[in-house]
C-alpha cells in the first residue's frame, strides 16, 4: 500500500473562513474535504468485505444527529453494506468540527447509495456511546476491553500529568524543564477541578444532557490507555497532520502502552489457560459419557 493522503481539511483555510462557517453553517470545517481524504485512503471497501479480506473485526460507533434515532455500532453483523469511509466520516463528525453526514452504503450491483431511505444523519459516536461494551458483549461475547482513550474530550479527566509518568526518556531527548514539569501539573490539577465543578452543575441540572451523556459515560475499559495531556493538542485538531506530528503521536503511543504490556500479556494468559482447561473438561466428559454408554449396550 501507498503512503496515507494526509490533507484532511483545507490547507487554505484561514480562521476567518472558518469563523464564517461557524457562525452561518454551525461548524468550522469542510467535510466534503475529510470525505475526499477517507474515500482516497480506504477505497469503497464495506465492513462485510472488510472481513472477508483480513478476517478482522472492524466496530465504528456513530450517534444520530436527530432524537428519533439510536446510537448504532456498526461492523460486518449489524451493517455489512456500509462503506468504511463513510462510518468513519460519520464518526469524525464531531460537534462544532463537522457537520453531521449520511451513511453510504453498496447496493447488490456495487452502487454507492445511501444507507437510509430517509434523510437521516449521523455524528461522533463518542457523544453518546464512545465504548458499547455491552453491544460489543453481545455480538463477541466479549467480556475484557484493552481500551485507547484519544478523545479530546477525555484525556484532561484521565490522563496523568507528564511529571508524574516514570518513562525512560531516549538518551537523545532532553528531560523536561522545571517550568515545564511545573506546568503539566497547573494543568493537571486544572482540569481536575473543571471536571469537579462540572459534575456539581449536572447534579444541580445545569448542563445539558448531550454534555452530560458524553462526558459521564464510561471512558476507560478493563485496561485503559491514555496519552498525556498536553495543551497544544487541541490546536492540532483543526489543521492537517504532518509526518513529522504522525511520527511524534506514533512514539508517545508506544510509550503508553509499554507500562501496560505485562498486564495485557497476563490477562491473555490466564484466558488461555481458562479457554484450555475448558476444552480438556468438554473432552474428558465426552469421553466418560461414551465409556457410559459403551458399557450400558
Amino acid at each position: 500500500p501507498g503512503p496515507i493522503d494526509l490533507p484532511f481539511s483545507p490547507p487554505a483555510g484561514s480562521l476567518r473562513r472558518k469563523l464564517r462557517r461557524l457562525l452561518f453553517e454551525g461548524h468550522l470545517m469542510e467535510v466534503q474535504v475529510l470525505r475526499r481524504a477517507l474515500q482516497s485512503n480506504l477505497g469503497d471497501v464495506t465492513f462485510h468485505e472488510a472481513y472477508a479480506r483480513t478476517g478482522r473485526i472492524v466496530n465504528i460507533t456513530v450517534s444520530p444527529a436527530s432524537e428519533y434515532e439510536r446510537p448504532r455500532l456498526l461492523n460486518y453483523l449489524t451493517a455489512p453494506n456500509v462503506l468504511l469511509w463513510s462510518a468513519a466520516c460519520a464518526s469524525c463528525a464531531f460537534p462544532i468540527l463537522f457537520q453531521p453526514v449520511e451513511l453510504v452504503a453498496k447496493d447488490k450491483h456495487g452502487a454507492l447509495v445511501p444507507y437510509h431511505l430517509t434523510d437521516v444523519k449521523w455524528k461522533d459516536g463518542s457523544m453518546t456511546t464512545d465504548l458499547p461494551t455491552t453491544r460489543l458483549s453481545e455480538l463477541f461475547n466479549v467480556n475484557h476491553f484493552v481500551v485507547s482513550q484519544t478523545n479530546p474530550h477525555a484525556i484532561p479527566l484521565m490522563s496523568k500529568p507528564r511529571a508524574t509518568r516514570k518513562w525512560r526518556e531516549h538518551a537523545a531527548a532532553a528531560r523536561p524543564s522545571w517550568a515545564r514539569r511545573c506546568c503539566g501539573v497547573a494543568a493537571y490539577l486544572l482540569s481536575s477541578e473543571l471536571a469537579h465543578r462540572f459534575r456539581q452543575a449536572v447534579h444541580l441540572g445545569l448542563v445539558p444532557k448531550i454534555l452530560e451523556a458524553s462526558l459521564f459515560q464510561p471512558m476507560g475499559g478493563d485496561i485503559t490507555i491514555v496519552p498525556p495531556f498536553s495543551l497544544s493538542i487541541y490546536g492540532k485538531v483543526i489543521s492537517n497532520p504532518t509526518w513529522d506530528q504522525v511520527q511524534q503521536c506514533t512514539a508517545d503511543a508506544l510509550r503508553c502502552t509499554w507500562p501496560v504490556v505485562s498486564r495485557v500479556r497476563t490477562d491473555c494468559e490466564v484466558e488461555i489457560m481458562l479457554d484450555q482447561s475448558a476444552r480438556r473438561l468438554a473432552k474428558a466428559v465426552q469421553e466418560r459419557n461414551a465409556r457410559l454408554d459403551g458399557g450400558g449396550d
